[in-house]
């Protein structure tokens, strides 16, 4: 009869359950919460409740209905504590900045007054160590030239729980590469990679092996580096392939049986569709190119030509001209290939 603090075990749940690869107990969960939650007056549990389906949606790439409960969570912040309040800002922005990394990009405005907020808690961990490390994360992506000059805290990470302290690493480790230091981003990496997998942090392990295989690459060890870009590489197919897809068959399926069955059913499909598009470019997402491959190895085509494009001195207009001009480029050149393209042409960025 405790409707939100079963929604709050609900939600909590769903998002343990998703690191096991029990995608669909994970979303029963998940869809459990979200209608023990519906007509909520609104409490900590609902609150946390809400974070928690954020941050299920969040591992598994759908970042706008990560969004979308991560607002609900923040606009009900006025019936949770400081603390609750703390975590609440955090995963707000941390989706931003995976969205970001992950080619769909969210509107930042929301994500920098969560940073903001917590860089003014009344929590000495929460501002040292969490407002720090995200406002670190935001000034990366928006003055990238400027990265060097960011300063962290290091110390803070002896009080830093395995995965928080992980994320941490990685962000101080970029810091360290664009300023020459990189063993010190290697060692920091060294320690963060294995916490990342264990936990299944997706999207930060891959942004870490990113990272590890240019300082390994700069420190001369080219076999460590590119042994870092297949796990890489591999990291992300698996994800892609044997998580995300089957996830959003699995909210269809559940829908079926629930009085939601019609929204949940359109997100679903709007899921779906969306896994095989690049939001900037609008040409085929690597999922789209995995599946293309696959088909191809399936049917044992006579003849199949591949054709790598890349835009010379992109950095550079990233760099003079910051990122919304580099979007306007990527969204320019997508446009160029899909016009140009076949009806059995495969375009994938």
């Amino acid at each position: 009869g405790r409707r939100e603090e079963a929604a709050l075990a609900a939600a909590a749940a769903s998002g343990l359950v998703c690191r096991t690869d029990d995608g669909e107990t994970a979303v029963d969960l998940a869809v459990e919460a979200m209608l023990l939650l519906e007509n909520s007056e609104g409490s900590p549990h609902a609150t946390r409740a809400l974070n928690n389906i954020a941050l299920l949606f969040w591992q598994i790439s759908a970042f706008e209905y990560s969004r979308e409960f991560s607002l609900r969570a923040l606009s009900a912040l006025e019936h949770a504590p400081h603390l609750v309040g703390d975590v609440v800002h955090y995963t707000h922005s941390v989706i931003h900045v995976e969205a970001w990394h992950a080619g769909q990009p969210l509107p930042f405005d929301t994500a920098r007054r969560s940073a903001a907020a917590m860089c003014a808690s009344e929590n000495e961990l929460t501002r040292r160590l969490l407002g720090a490390g995200v406002s670190a994360e935001l000034a990366m992506i928006e003055a990238p030239a400027e990265i060097a000059s960011l300063h962290l805290d290091e110390t803070v990470l002896e009080t830093a729980s395995p995965r928080i302290g992980s994320w941490f690493r990685l962000v101080a480790a970029r810091i360290h590469h664009e300023r020459g230091d990189h063993e010190r981003a290697a060692s920091l990496l060294d320690i963060a990679i294995p916490v990342l997998a264990r936990v299944r942090d997706d999207h930060r392990l891959v942004r870490s092996y990113e990272l590890r295989s240019r300082v390994r690459s700069r420190l001369g060890d080219h076999a460590g580096a590119l042994a870092d870009s297949n796990a890489r590489g591999d990291t992300i197919r698996t994800w892609h392939t044997n998580q995300v897809g089957r996830r959003a068959a699995q909210i269809a399926q559940r829908a079926e049986l629930e009085r939601t069955r019609a929204r949940l059913e359109r997100e679903a499909s709007q899921l779906t569709a969306e896994m095989h598009v690049d939001t900037l470019t609008r040409v085929g997402s690597r999922r789209r190119l995995n599946t293309a491959l696959d088909e191809l190895a399936a049917g044992l085509p006579t003849a199949v030509s591949v054709a790598l494009i890349d835009l010379d001195d992109f950095k550079d207009v990233n760099d003079t001209w910051g990122h919304s001009a580099g979007d306007a480029v990527l969204q320019r050149g997508g446009e160029v290939l899909r016009r140009a393209a076949r009806v059995d042409d495969v375009i994938a960025r």
